[in-house]
């Protein structure tokens, strides 16, 4: 196998996982969240994994802003910019979501 073909297969094995898990926590869940607030959100088995990756994402930008910020600000802005990318992303991804049928029920 090529490079590229062992590199797809981890990469798919990695996102694999991050689907399988954020399904099994889902279903594991369920019965308490619909016990306690009478509601579901299935899309969150789909939203999961590119939220924590996004919020990662952001969670690092930002406390690496809160670092460089004081010291420089031309370093600053960059970290800026992916933090507020990274939490756009993440409002934009949970707002499509919302508008999925099915996503979520009472």
């Amino acid at each position: 196998r090529g490079p590229l073909e062992r590199f797809a297969r981890w990469l798919f094995g990695i996102v694999w996982r991050a689907f399988a898990i954020s399904a099994i926590l889902s279903a594991v869940n369920l019965p308490l969240v619909l016990a306690w607030q009478n509601v579901s959100a299935p899309i969150g088995v789909v939203l999961g994994p590119p939220l924590v990756v996004l919020t990662s994402v952001a969670l690092i930008a930002g406390f690496l802003l809160l670092l460089v910020a004081p010291v420089a600000w031309f370093l600053a802005w960059p970290l800026a910019r992916l933090t507020e990318w990274s939490l756009s992303a993440c409002e934009w991804l949970v707002r499509l979501g919302d508008r999925v049928p099915g996503g979520h029920f009472y």
